[in-house]
């Protein structure tokens, strides 16, 4: 028995015109008479007396009517809920992203997201750059943001933005007052730096190598 039969009865009982109930429902005056005779055919009893102008509840039908209408209102309330839920579960951005995002800007684009667009909503989860790929992949998030990023068939890279490469030290350091830092400049420095294994530490190689820029590393990240 579906939803919709019962709420056409339900109309045609509260207005007590099948013609009145089937335009509440956008159908035919035939589609909701035949609508109710299935009622009452499934329930072998006499729900409406037709020969009553406008049409009366039998005793049966009064019965029916007030159980169908707390059915009826509970169903369209708790679609209604399911509704609003997939609404808000659809207004909602999930990013993951490298650490070294949140280190930047990434909490105020997140803000200002989140104003201009309410009630849509952005959410960041700060990963592994691998579990950035997997995140993705899996569908737990909507996109993610990673440096370097790798050029795969079941990934899609949108270009973000360039940023300037710098040099962080103590402020005793020779460099310091540097504006700016040469790469041969680094010749000979210790460095923290990235793991081995990670794409930014391979990049970085890459960049000092190519400028002939022999270096040490005295602390690692694993995670950033």
């Amino acid at each position: 028995m579906q939803v919709e039969a019962l709420k056409i009865f339900c109309d045609v009982a509260r207005l007590r015109s099948f013609s009145r109930g089937a335009q509440e429902n956008q159908v035919t005056q035939s589609t909701a008479s035949q609508t109710v005779h299935h009622l009452e055919k499934h329930l072998g009893v006499q729900l409406i007396e037709r020969a009553q102008r406008p049409l009366r509840l039998t005793t049966e039908g009064k019965t029916f009517y007030d159980g169908c209408r707390d059915i009826v209102g509970r169903y369209f309330d708790l679609e209604q809920s399911i509704r609003q839920l997939q609404h808000e579960a659809n207004t909602h951005v999930r990013i993951a992203a490298i650490y070294s995002v949140g280190l930047g800007d990434m909490s105020q684009l997140v803000q200002e997201f989140n104003r201009r667009f309410a009630p849509a909503k952005a959410h960041v989860e700060y990963q592994h750059p691998d579990r950035v790929y997997q995140s993705v992949l899996e569908g737990s998030d909507d996109f993610g943001i990673v440096s370097f990023p790798r050029s795969r068939r079941d990934v899609t890279v949108i270009p973000w933005r360039k940023e300037e490469m710098v040099v962080a030290c103590h402020p005793d350091h020779r460099l310091a007052r540097e504006k700016k830092v040469a790469p041969a400049a680094l010749a000979g420095e210790t460095l923290v730096a990235f793991e081995e294994n990670l794409t930014i530490r391979r990049e970085t190689d890459r960049f000092l190598k190519r400028h002939g820029v022999t270096v040490s590393i005295s602390l690692l990240f694993d995670n950033i």
